[in-house]
């Protein structure tokens, strides 16, 4: 039932021809004036437009989320932006990251002892994600964990949020980093039908419009107690 409801449109517009077919047939029997003609078929296109625009109207998702996309030069900025903060962090230094990266995960971890070891856990569908250590001015005995991902944009539509956080567990001195999995996201887009579309000077059709594509990186921030040695595969930075 749901596959005959699927081609119900196609099914009343072929039979809209058809019965404009025949009709044309019938007055072309009548002998019919060329001005009589022309009418005919102008009503009979206005009447498949008129079906055609009402069935467009009906089949259109309920569950639209609705936004604006960004421009090109826009994502091109942010993307900028966010490679100069981390060429910054990669040289000690953290830079402003308001605009530029999210922050998707945090978390708080009680520790006393001298020194931390970072280890990462990576798999096959796995997406690198670097670890940047802040030492604190006070020794409140918290690890905190900070998760940053840059923005991510396909087609000029922010898909930021579908974004994976990575994990972190901390054992007997061991803060292991699992990275975090891939985002499967499927994308449906929908255009203005034939019966807009030829009124319109506007281009339209899928990833035409915009081609605005940014993928952020992703790094966690890492802010130990001033007497905490880390050791492992990290930057220690300071506020810029």
């Amino acid at each position: 039932m749901s596959m005959l409801w699927m081609f119900m449109p196609m099914i009343i517009i072929l039979l809209l021809v058809a019965g404009v077919a025949m009709l044309l047939a019938k007055t072309t029997r009548k002998r019919m004036t060329g001005a009589k003609k022309a009418r005919w078929m102008v009503g009979g296109y206005t009447l498949i437009l008129l079906a055609a625009s009402i069935i467009s109207i009906s089949i259109a998702p309920d569950n639209v989320q609705q936004s604006t996309p960004v421009s090109a030069k826009e994502v091109e900025r942010i993307d900028r932006g966010q490679m100069n903060v981390m060429e910054a962090a990669h040289s000690g230094r953290l830079l402003n990251l308001e605009g530029l990266f999210a922050s998707i995960k945090s978390w708080t971890f009680p520790y006393d002892d001298p020194k931390l070891e970072i280890k990462h856990m990576e798999d096959d569908e796995s997406a690198g994600v670097l670890v940047f250590v802040q030492v604190k001015d006070t020794e409140d005995g918290v690890i905190e964990a900070l998760h940053y991902t840059g923005n991510v944009f396909i087609d000029g539509m922010d898909m930021t949020r579908k974004k994976v956080p990575a994990g972190l567990e901390l054992q007997e001195g061991v803060l292991t980093v699992r990275e975090p999995g891939m985002a499967h996201v499927n994308i449906t887009m929908f255009s203005p039908g034939f019966p807009y579309q030829q009124f319109s000077d506007s281009k339209t059709g899928l990833f035409t419009d915009h081609h605005a594509m940014g993928f952020g990186q992703d790094f966690i921030l890492l802010k130990v107690p001033a007497s905490v040695k880390v050791e492992g595969q990290t930057n220690y930075i300071t506020w810029d």
